[in-house]
């Protein structure tokens, strides 16, 4: 059986995560490639840096709230004519057929949620999201679990626009 590894908005093999380079790291954000074949996946990720709600009351008791990989990717994917794709992975399944939700120093969006991650509904959708993160200081991530709980993820997006010209570079996004 093959482990996976999550690897920004993408999932490789263990063992084959060799061929993820990092190109950088920009303050709160980092900036990879991944080589598969002939093909290059360029990519700037970043976790939260506060989550809410640590614990929740369920059955009289307070539990804390256990969640898994938490992070925000924007990938580039050259082969497929694929740039600025937004991606965030929260940690817990989402409700179905909820929404998530990016806000970005008050400016907010609506992101189409499975399994575990929400993604813009269109190309033109996260060219607007990644002009905005390129601008703030602050994009904060809201969504509710399939049991009902609403999370609220902050992310800095200091450093943000150097990893994504990084990216841009890499993959010779224009």
């Amino acid at each position: 059986m093959m482990a996976l590894v999550a690897s920004g908005s993408i999932c490789v093999a263990k063992g084959q995560d060799q061929n993820r380079k990092r190109i950088g790291t920009f303050h709160d954000w980092q900036a990879y490639t991944l080589t598969t074949g002939d093909n290059k996946i360029c990519y700037a990720i970043s976790v939260p840096k506060k989550t809410s709600p640590k614990t929740i009351r369920r059955h009289g008791k307070t539990v804390r709230i256990q969640r898994g990989d938490i992070y925000v990717t924007v990938t580039h994917r050259p082969e497929t004519e694929t740039k600025n794709e937004v991606n965030v992975v929260v940690g817990y399944p989402f409700k179905k057929r909820s929404q998530a939700h990016y806000a970005i120093d008050g400016r907010r969006y609506t992101l189409f949620t499975m399994d575990d991650g929400a993604w813009a509904y269109d190309s033109k959708a996260d060219n607007a999201i990644v002009r905005a993160m390129e601008r703030g200081k602050n994009l904060v991530v809201t969504g509710t679990s399939s049991h009902g709980t609403t999370t609220k993820d902050t992310y800095s997006l200091i450093g943000f626009t150097a990893a994504h010209n990084a990216i841009d570079k890499a993959c010779g996004v224009k």
